[in-house]
């Protein structure tokens, strides 16, 4: 029985005529007679002077042997064995490939034959490589050369880098630019179309009517209150900000929104009032809803007779007006100051003026900072305008002291210093007269700066308004003030005679310049002077805050009644004050509830004061219908009442912001409709914002 070997190569790649040849080859070697089939072109007969044939890998099992047939006239039809997944499993080696075995030790291809791949595996080829692989280490292959994708990634990083470089953007934006492309679907990005004309066409209709509804359709149904300030901006044009000040429901809090920013260009109160009046009415806000007023002390403002606050007085007479708390502050710190002599001011301007402009002296001083081991910070710029701002100045100053010291003594002796004349100056007055000085000013504007941070809160402050300007008058007071004086008669009018003042020995000037005082050892006649200088800047402090705060104002006072922790017994105390908050038939029913409101015990008096009113405002009872529906009418009407106007400052920082050295053609309308777009946002980075229904479809693509 003759040997046959399945031939690897497909029919269609085999040539016809060499296929017959080996055909015939194996008829007349096997003997087979003329009328015996021939054999098929698929089997080849084993032959030995075949290389590439003969080989371990290739012979057939006797179960495989194919016949040549003798006693049938019928072809024999081929048996093709498919690939399968279960030899995988039985031998380590192999994979598939094209449905195929294949060695992946000898790199080879076999047949679909369990009995074939059995003999591959003992084979003296195959044994030598796997005891090859098995002796030699394996190699993580890293390919180094990026992928197409990351390839596209870091361009696109790139590009973006670019993009803030060439633009002069700040780099604080790239994580939520970051972020604002990856909230845009990929394919969406394609069909974006915006240019500068659409842009701005959009801002100022779309966006800007849109955020107009958002904010009016508020004040329509709420009281609110109306901060204004002026200001100018760096092309010059003189603009009226007004911001709105109310509870908002969906927040739980007060609420300092933008309104609308107006160019002036009269500046008298009539004329301020007229824009203010006509902005109300083109967005069509009730004027009846506003109950409350706030600006700067300026004339113009706040005066009684012919201010615009009297106009406003005049539309609704109960309505609660207040100067800012803050710029009364920075006034009477002003007047007082200058009540310190002059040479400390000039001082520290000369400071900072030697070092301001020399990156050589600035080297230098830092040679000394190491030496005497003090923070290495820049010396400070005084402000003209701000006087607060000398708390700053003076604290940095009272830091740097040693270093500064002996900076200027050592250089008071260097005769090229071209600005010798200004180092002999600043160390004459480098001495413990102008260190006592500097002690007194880092205490005392200490305790103004902290009154002043505490109105230039957002939060509602109005009900701690008089309890902390008390506090600190107190303060100031009880320093030079006996005891026995301070009393709330002596408060509103205070008289700085003799009989009242303690000992120039017992003014007390703050902590750390009494001890400087008893380490040093000054001499009395130094001492009762400069403590007579601080006397002069108390009492000139007080008598300016005196004079600027009403502590009878019984509005301020009845206000106090809406503090968890003080919770007036009844409301008739605050609504005899503003009849306006009320409707004059819900007096009783808002009465019953605040009395039932005192004994709740479900809100804990702890909580802040916006917190707590929140809670007591989403109240419900057995009927799931709010449980005081007038009291919430009537105390989110009082939060909603301003204690300074720093809410109008803020908005002039954002407005610089935008309108800058660079962008100095912006129109006043353009700003506008920038301010308020941005109110859309309430407070939610871009990259998460989504655009209202009916925003999308008043916009035109």
């Amino acid at each position: 029985m003759k040997r046959y070997l399945l031939k690897l190569d497909s029919v269609e790649e085999v040539n016809a005529k060499k296929v017959a040849e080996v055909v015939a080859n194996v008829s007349s070697v096997s003997g087979t007679k003329s009328n015996e089939p021939a054999v098929p072109a698929n089997l080849v007969e084993e032959s030995p002077e075949s290389p590439a044939e003969k080989t371990d890998d290739v012979e057939l099992s006797d179960a495989d042997e194919v016949n040549t047939p003798t006693t049938s006239s019928k072809k024999s039809k081929n048996r093709t064995q498919m690939f399968r997944q279960g030899w995988l499993g039985d031998f380590a080696f192999l994979k598939e490939i094209d449905k195929k075995p294949f060695c992946s030790y000898c790199n080879m291809k076999l047949t679909n034959n369990k009995a074939h791949i059995e003999r591959h595996e003992k084979s003296k080829n195959h044994q030598q490589m796997f005891k090859s692989l098995k002796q030699q280490p394996k190699i993580n292959i890293v390919n180094l050369e990026p992928t197409k994708k990351n390839e596209k990634v870091k361009t696109s990083e790139l590009k973006i880098i670019m993009f803030i470089l060439q633009y002069n953007l700040a780099m604080s934006l790239i994580e939520p630019l970051i972020a604002l492309i990856k909230s845009i679907d990929g394919e969406t990005i394609k069909d974006i179309q915006l240019g500068r004309t659409k842009l701005k066409e959009t801002i100022t209709s779309s966006l800007l009517k849109e955020a107009n509804r958002d904010i009016v359709d508020v004040l329509k149904k709420q009281k609110f209150s109306v901060i204004i300030d002026e200001t100018t901006d760096v092309s010059s044009s003189k603009c009226l900000c007004v911001v709105v000040r109310y509870f908002d429901f969906s927040y739980g809090k007060v609420r300092d929104r933008f309104l609308s920013l107006i160019e002036l260009f009269e500046f008298d109160a009539k004329s301020i009032f007229n824009v203010i009046f006509k902005c109300f009415n083109d967005l069509s806000i009730p004027f009846k809803n506003c109950v409350g007023f706030a600006s700067d002390n300026a004339a113009v403002m706040v005066g009684k007779k012919s201010g615009v606050r009297s106009l406003f007085l005049k539309q609704n007479p109960n309505m609660f007006t207040l100067g800012c708390m803050c710029h009364s502050i920075h006034l009477c710190s002003s007047a007082a100051a200058k009540k310190i002599p002059q040479n400390i001011e000039v001082l520290l301007r000369n400071i900072y003026v030697y070092f301001s402009h020399s990156t050589k002296k600035q080297i230098e001083f830092k040679e000394f900072q190491e030496y005497f081991n003090v923070e290495k910070h820049k010396i400070l710029k005084t402000s003209f305008t701000r006087w607060l701002a000398l708390e700053q100045v003076v604290a940095r100053t009272l830091e740097q002291w040693p270093a500064i010291l002996h900076y200027f003594l050592e250089n008071s002796f260097e005769s090229s210093d071209s600005n010798l004349d200004l180092v002999h100056k600043i160390q004459e007055e480098l001495n413990d007269t102008t260190k006592l000085y500097l002690l007194f000013l880092a205490y005392v504007l200490q305790l103004t700066k902290q009154l002043n941070l505490e109105f230039q809160s957002q939060s509602v402050r109005i009900h701690k308004f008089l309890p902390y300007i008390k506090t600190f008058y107190k303060t100031i007071l009880q320093n030079f003030v006996k005891s026995e004086f301070l009393r709330d008669e002596f408060l509103s009018d205070p008289n700085f005679n003799d009989d009242c003042l303690k000992d120039i020995d017992l003014v007390y000037v703050g902590a750390k310049a009494e001890l400087f005082i008893k380490t040093k050892k000054l001499e009395i006649n130094q001492v009762k002077e400069f403590k007579g200088v601080c006397r002069e800047y108390y009492k000139t402090l007080c008598s300016q805050i005196s004079q600027r705060i009403d502590f009878d104002n019984e509005i301020l006072k009845s206000i106090q009644g809406i503090d968890p922790l003080n919770l007036a017994e009844s409301s008739t105390a605050i609504i005899s004050c503003i009849p306006d908050l009320i409707d004059k038939n819900e007096i009783e029913n808002l009465d019953m509830e605040w009395r039932t409101l005192l004994n709740q015990t479900m809100i804990s008096n702890s909580l802040e004061i916006e917190e707590f009113w929140s809670k007591i405002f989403f109240l419900k009872n057995a009927l799931n219908e709010t449980l005081f529906p007038l009291t919430k009418h009537f105390v989110s009407s009082l939060l909603s009442l301003p204690h300074s106007s720093a809410a109008a400052e803020r908005v002039f920082s954002q407005l610089f912001l935008i309108k800058d050295k660079k962008r100095n053609r912006l129109e006043v309308n353009t700003l506008n409709a920038i301010m308020s777009c941005k109110e859309l946002l309430n407070g939610v980075d871009c990259s998460k914002w989504n655009p209202s229904k009916s925003l999308l479809k008043s916009y035109k693509k």
